[in-house]
Order: structure tokens, then sequence, then C-alpha cells
């Protein structure tokens, strides 16, 4: 069974039937501005300083002058008769927050002693809190741009509560204090978890609000112990997601924008949870309670889609969907932050994916010119000295790595400072390392950053470089070794004039180098099964010329090769390399 907001007191009809009360602290703000004289005395009141109770509150605007739920309030009906309470509606007015959400670990400090949440339930939260953020975004989409991260690293704070109570505006005071002592920014939002043992009228179980202080804030209650991601007893999950949602949509909290989770939850009826696995990926929707249906690692809750954001509740169609495809929006991470103990980079990072365990690889050389990796599994980001742990020689280049699906291995590429092309290289033994000019016979020495791709159709590695010859050289292993090749002599290319980039190209089993040459161009030089080719890319697309190195790539999902790089006069843009010809966009 759900574990909704159950406060204690005297709150007026259904108000059990609540887990967010942003509309009641709309609600109340509104009275306060109309009438400070009577719904302004006392801002420890209930009902956010107006004494009305909560549960008449949250529903007051729509509400009636002669409604039954407000007998014994007639300074209420009377208001009512001259004041319409602003409707929620469909669209958003204001822009959606884009910021970072700060969560806080309040210790509060009462007379019976300390409470606090536990370190290890705030990190779950935050875990959650990192993948929930991602089809948050996409949904709140739907209202307007916005760009939101989760920070990793839990704010800390100690507050004062003698008789274990606090009020909104204690809160909204704490809330400055903690972005004035952080040095936080005007975009961000500070989420303090309420632990059992507090008396705060706003907030209980399972249930919470979200407002605005100097900036903006979210409080909930969670008021149980070693929560887990599936939060099957279901204790945090949905009023975390639910305030989440509507904070981003509604940062301002002054009633120019939709609570977005309220048609679709508890607050209307109509509890309605939204399914993803460990990579996000949507699963589902249903109603169930306690959470089931799919093999899940997370649910949140479900936003509304604008057409039925002023109806409570909301149809099925409106509740029950996947993130819309036109509402993806990208997310920003700092990985060094979220990596604990991962020094500062002096390069240009650069990432893959590890089919073979489901994580994620970025690689980058350090001001101690050690090759470092960031890596992410399901635990979140973690960080590796690969020099070290392979003892391998220093970097003089940027790092780049690649998996190797045929072994189920990773290899990182570099240039060291005796101009070798340096591999390191992991299996389930750990990291080693391998000197592949060495390796491979008669390969000359490397004048910039090497770079590796696995080509599957045969099941072998490759690694590109620039010689001092101006030409692109290929080291490539199979199950022979190691193995060197002038690509350039091989295709009868011109010479280049930076860094050659690899990738295979599935659709047509080809390999394809891209690299810029002395006259601007983009030049590839792809292989087939009669050998190496040359093709000038620039000419071919009609495109201007380049002012960098292009990177290529394949786009599995329609069969086609793309090529990226810095124009002369158009920062970003691509040739584009389908299976009838090329285009520039």
């Amino acid at each position: 069974m759900d574990a909704f907001f159950k406060p204690e007191g005297r709150l007026g009809m259904n108000a059990k039937q609540v887990r967010c009360f942003t509309r009641a602290l709309k609600n109340a703000r509104y009275l306060q501005k109309v009438a400070p004289q009577i719904f302004a005395k006392n801002a420890s009141a209930e009902g956010f300083g107006t004494a009305i109770p909560l549960g008449v509150l949250n529903r007051l605007h729509r509400l009636g002058p002669d409604s039954a739920e407000l007998r014994g309030y007639q300074a209420v009906a009377e208001l009512l008769k001259e004041n319409k309470l602003p409707l929620p509606g469909r669209n958003a007015r204001d822009p959606l927050f884009s910021g970072t959400v700060h969560f806080a670990q309040v210790t509060f400090q009462t007379n019976g002693g300390n409470l606090a949440m536990l370190t290890a339930d705030m990190n779950l939260i935050l875990q959650y809190a990192q993948h929930a953020i991602v089809p948050i975004s996409e949904y709140a989409a739907q209202y307007g741009a916005n760009a939101v991260s989760i920070s990793p690293s839990l704010l800390t704070f100690s507050v004062n509560v003698p008789n274990a109570s606090y009020t909104d505006a204690d809160l909204q005071g704490w809330v400055n204090d903690m972005a004035n002592q952080n040095g936080l920014p005007s975009n961000s939002c500070i989420f303090v978890i309420s632990p059992q043992g507090l008396t705060a009228p706003n907030v209980g179980g399972n249930g919470g609000y979200h407002g605005k202080a100097n900036i903006p804030y979210i409080v909930a209650g969670v008021f149980a112990q070693n929560l887990a991601l599936q939060d099957i007893p279901d204790v945090y999950a949905m009023v975390v997601s639910h305030e989440m949602a509507e904070m981003v949509v509604d940062p301002n909290v002054d009633g120019a924008n939709p609570e977005v989770c309220d048609p679709c939850d508890i607050n209307c009826g109509n509890l309605t949870r939204v399914y993803f696995d460990a990579s996000n990926n949507f699963l589902g929707t249903n109603q169930a309670s306690p959470p089931s249906g799919f093999n899940f690692a997370y649910y949140v809750c479900a936003v509304v889609k604008p057409e039925g954001a002023s109806v409570c509740p909301a149809s099925a169609a409106d509740c029950q969907y996947a993130p819309p495809v036109t509402g993806a929006v990208w997310h920003h991470n700092d990985l060094t932050l979220a990596a604990a103990g991962a020094p500062n980079t002096t390069g240009s990072p650069s990432g893959y994916m590890f089919d073979a365990q489901g994580t994620q690889h970025v690689n980058y050389r350090g001001a101690d010119s050690h090759v470092h990796e960031l890596w992410w599994d399901n635990q979140g980001w973690h960080h590796k000295d690969l020099t070290t742990a392979a003892g391998a020689p220093n970097a003089a280049g940027d790092p780049r790595g690649y998996m190797f699906n045929a072994q189920g291995t990773q290899h990182v590429n570099y240039l060291g400072s005796d101009s070798h092309v340096h591999e390191l290289w992991w299996d389930n033994q750990g990291w080693h390392h391998n000197d592949l000019t060495t390796a491979a016979a008669s390969a000359p020495n490397t004048t910039g950053s090497p770079s590796g791709y696995m080509f599957d159709a045969q099941g072998t590695q490759h690694v590109n470089y620039r010689g001092a010859d101006s030409h692109v050289h290929e080291l490539w292993w199979d199950n022979q070794g190691w193995h060197h090749k002038d690509l350039t002599t091989a295709a009868g290319a011109p010479n280049a004039a930076g860094d050659p980039r690899g990738y295979m190209f599935n659709a047509q089993g080809t390999q394809h180098v891209n690299y810029l040459g002395s006259d601007s161009h983009v030049h590839e030089l792809w292989w087939d099964n009669q050998g190496w080719h040359h093709k000038d890319l620039t000419t071919a697309a009609g495109a201007p010329n380049a002012a960098g190195d292009p990177r290529g790539y394949m786009f599995n999902a329609q069969g086609t090769q793309h090529v990226k790089l810095p124009w002369v006069r158009q920062p970003r843009s691509r040739t584009v390399v389908g299976q009838s010809g090329l285009a520039s966009q």
C-alpha cells in the first residue's frame, strides 16, 4: 500500500489523500496577498500561516463560497465571493528550471536527541534522483526547455529545533543559509529530506512540497530506513520524483506554471507509476500498489501531458505514456566531481562503452602525465589511474579507448614520450601495458595521438596515427599478433595534416579512416575486400573546408556514416555518408 502523507491534526476533508502540498502553498500565498490582515498574522499557523486546515487549503481553488467544506471558515467563504483563486493551467508561462539539485542531509537537534537520515539512505536517494531526473527532464520538456543535473555531493547542515518541529518559514531560512554557506548559484535547488520524529504541518511520510526562498527548495518526509532503489515498500520514490518534476516545471511557485504530477497522483485519486530499467529505458506504467508488474530498477510518479494538466484527475491517456521522443533533452554531469578522488585533466577526454559489462569509460591525461579513467556502473562513477594499474610509461598526448567485442576486452591507446604508440588493455585479470610500435615490426614513430577501433567483421583491432612522413599509418591485430601498414601508400592518398581517426561500418563490413589533408579537405581512407581506397569527402559533399581534425562514426539504426568536424565558417557541421552518397549538413 502506498505510504502517502498522513499528517497529524485537524486538516479538513480529504486531507489524507494528498502527497504534495505545493498547491496549498500557492493558495496560501494568494490569500496572504489579497487579504494579509486576515491570513498573514502568524507564520507558524497551520496552512502555511493562514490558519486554514491543509486539506481545505489544498482544494480551495476548486471550491465555491457556498461549499460545505467551508462551513466554519466564514472569512474564507466571504473572500471567495469577490476573489476566485487561480486554477491550474495547461501551459507554462515562465521558464522551467535549468540548474543543479543539491540534496541536504540535515541534522535536527532536538531536546530528545538528534534526528537525521542515515548517510547510506541519503546516498541511495541521491542515486535514485540521478536516475529519475533523466525521464523527469524528458517529460518536463513538453512544457519547455530544461537542463537539470543532480549534485553528486550531499550538503550537510545542522539546525536547532528543541521541540522537534519546524515551519515553512524556518525551512526557507535554512535553505538560504545553506545556499550562502556553500556558495550556490541562483540556478540551484536544495532538497531537504525530513526524517521521522519531527512535526512539520506540511510534511509527512512520502509527502511534501516545493517552494522558493532565495532559490527553489523541496522538502519531503521519508519515514523509513535501509532504502532500496526499487522502493517496493513505497516509502520515498513517489514523493522524490513528484516534487522534482513539479519543481523543474514550476521553479518559481507563483501560479504561472502548472503542477504536473498532481493530476496523476493521489492528490487527484489517480496514483500512477512509470517504470524504468537501470539504463533509464521505459518499461511501462500502471497503478499497482505495491509497485509491481515489470522487472524494473526504479519508478517515478507520472507526469501529466499538457492537455490534462488542468484536470483532476487526468485521463489514463494523459498519465500512462512513455517519455516523448520530442521531449528528449540533454543533461550535464561533472564527472570529475562525480568520481571521488579524480584529478583534473590537462587535455581532451575521450569515452567509449563496454558492452560486456554494461559500463561506460572516459579516459584523459592528468597533470601527472598518467592516463586516468572515469568509469560508470550501476553504483555511479569511479576513478582509476590506469598508468599506475598497468605499470605503464607516462603519456605525452590524449588517450583514446575502445572496446573489443571478440575478446571482451578494453583498450586505451596513447602517445608516449618516446613517440611510440602505447596500449593499456584490460581483461578479467586487470590492466596491462603493451608497446604497439615495438610489437608491430617496422612501424615508424608517431607524431600525434593515436586512435583505435575494433572491426567486428574480422575480429581485428586497428590503431591509426600520423607518422613523421605525414602518412597515415595503421597498427592492426589479428590472432597472429600486431602488424603495420602504411595506409597512405596503400590507397595512393594525399598526406595528412592532422591526427586520423577510424571506425567500422557494420552495414557494409567496411573500415573508414578520416583525416585532415594539407588542402584543408576531409579525406577518407576506406577498406573493403578489395583493399584500401581514397576519397575526398569535402569534394564529394560540396562542403566547405575544415579547420580541424574530423571524427567519424557509424549509425547502426539507419545504416549510415557520419563525419563531424569544425568548418572554417560553420563551427558545428557534419558530412553524412549514406548508402547512396554524401551530403553536407
